[in-house]
């Protein structure tokens, strides 16, 4: 992560991340590992029990989003995080933040070595997170307020996106 004040500072910071990137990849001769977080998905997350259950790693991390998730006010993940049932905005956003977050810090724990996290729309704060430049409870107020704002606030009309192509 890094600040930019002009377009030219902006390129130049640009530049050097790719440039260390590319140095990374031939002194290890192996690809980087990029993890990319998505933001809403669908309706209905699931998780199964079984992996739950079977994973000491992802268990932690899920039961750690979870007492967060709780001591800002929200509904536990469980056993909804389950079932797929239909949810509310801000509930949904909690599961697919906490599968997302838990299962990426699985594979850091297990020694899977991160080069790069990117996101999409909230995923972009499941990234932050990861990479501890956000802690789990700041990115947690951030998806619960992102939501809770989206759920009351956001009238009927639900948006459109818009892309140009244009120079600069």
């Amino acid at each position: 992560a890094f600040l930019a004040s002009s377009l030219s500072e902006l390129r130049s910071n640009l530049r050097d991340a790719g440039s260390c990137f590319q140095d990374a990849t031939s002194r290890t001769g192996q690809r980087p590992i990029i993890l990319v977080f998505a933001g809403q998905t669908g309706q209905r997350p699931r998780l199964s029990p079984e992996a739950y259950e079977g994973s000491i790693l992802l268990r932690r991390h899920l039961d750690a989003v979870d007492r967060t998730i709780q001591s800002l006010g929200q509904r536990s993940l469980f056993p909804g995080i389950f079932s797929g049932s239909s949810l509310d905005l801000v509930d949904l956003h909690c599961q697919q933040f906490a599968i997302q977050y838990a299962v990426a810090r699985a594979w850091i724990d297990s020694g899977i070595c991160i080069s790069r996290v990117l996101g999409h729309s909230f995923g972009q704060l499941v990234g932050l997170c990861v990479a501890s430049v956000l802690s789990l409870r700041d990115g947690l107020r951030l998806i619960v307020g992102r939501a809770s704002l989206i759920q009351s606030e956001w009238g009927p009309e639900r948006g459109s996106m818009l892309r140009v192509d244009a120079d600069e």
